[in-house]
């Protein structure tokens, strides 16, 4: 028997931004969001995975901030984009730990934490946003900025964990430890215990607090986390990806 199952995709282009997808069996899907930049022959794109209405959240965690380059002392910033499925308006809060607010979302609306605020998420820190209402929220990690674009499904409150085995993910790009996992912790005070070997012996031990963003590299030759077995104390947020300070 082949080891592979063939499975059918099919494509929606220029979806519309309040369509529905249903099935009478279980599905995934993923959505793509490009941009193209005035400035240069490249663009940026983003690719995420649809949560399904089951797994929506009124509390939802951005493990990754703001940024600023080592070397150009340039700011990369990161942005996140909500959607409200209710048919009344809601009240998004954000708290990063140094800046917190509000802002209401209207029915059935997409908007960014720029437009709403004037601003990006905190720089170096991680953000936390809550509402009474369930809502769908992403992030973009380089927004404007074609050389660092990626970007993930802010993580729901519910789906924190305090035990974690990692996949492939590898933390060195270009010759540079540029792609670390983020992390930060639900509560002040979390252990979090990283075996990269999965041995049963913690390699690195990291103090996490409440709306800190840590960054954690593999420095062994393999520069990759694949097979780590990560725990902690209380339950944590972990996202993979480029940071574009070092990267």
């Amino acid at each position: 028997m082949s080891p592979f199952v063939w499975v059918e995709t099919i494509t929606l282009v220029n979806s519309h931004e309040h369509a529905t997808i249903t099935a009478d069996k279980p599905i995934q899907v993923k959505y793509l969001g490009g941009k193209p930049n005035s400035s240069s022959s490249s663009g940026e794109i983003r690719g995420f995975t649809s949560l399904p209405s089951s797994a929506l959240s009124n509390t939802y965690y951005a493990p990754v901030g703001s940024f600023e380059h080592y070397s150009s002392r340039s700011k990369k910033q990161t942005d996140a984009f909500f959607y409200n499925p209710q048919n009344s308006a809601i009240i998004i809060h954000w708290n990063s730990g140094a800046q917190s607010g509000s802002f209401t979302l209207s029915a059935h609306y997409t908007t960014s934490f720029h437009q709403k605020t004037r601003h990006y998420l905190t720089q170096d820190r991680a953000t936390i946003f809550t509402s009474s209402q369930k809502y769908i929220a992403i992030s973009t990690v380089g927004t404007n900025s074609p050389s660092y674009d990626w970007g993930y499904n802010l993580l729901p409150k519910e789906y924190l964990q305090n035990d974690y085995a990692i996949g492939w993910t590898e933390t060195r790009t270009g010759g540079r430890d540029g792609t670390p996992l983020f992390i930060t912790a639900s509560e002040n005070g979390t252990s979090v215990f990283i075996d990269t070997n999965n041995d049963g012996t913690p390699d690195h031990t990291y103090l996490v607090d409440k709306y800190e963003m840590q960054k954690v590299y593999d420095t062994s030759s393999s520069h990759n986390f694949q097979g780590a077995h990560i725990w902690s104390t209380r339950p944590i947020a972990i996202v993979w990806g480029q940071d574009p300070s070092r990267a």
